[in-house]
């Protein structure tokens, strides 16, 4: 697993354990990043959505919402060590 997967893993968990979501703020303060790398982002958005509950969000989305994969991917185990 690489450092992108690992951050990835460790946001799609988080999303599971609060009921298949997880706020971007809550992301960035855990993370004690200020942004999220594009890499990361492209993961996510195959095991889920990013959508925005505010219109005048900077980031572009503020919320990640696992989809039925995300959920069955993390029922599986997530992403294998390698």
């Amino acid at each position: 697993m690489n450092a992108q997967e690992k951050k990835a893993d460790r946001i799609i968990r988080m999303a599971y354990k609060n009921g298949g979501s997880v706020n971007l703020s809550i992301l960035k303060f855990l993370n004690n990043e200020d942004r999220i790398s594009p890499q990361v982002i492209q993961i996510l958005s195959v095991y889920g959505s990013m959508t925005s509950s505010q219109i005048d969000s900077n980031y572009g989305w503020d919320v990640f919402k696992l989809n039925e994969k995300g959920m069955n991917f993390v029922k599986n185990k997530m992403f294998r060590e390698e």
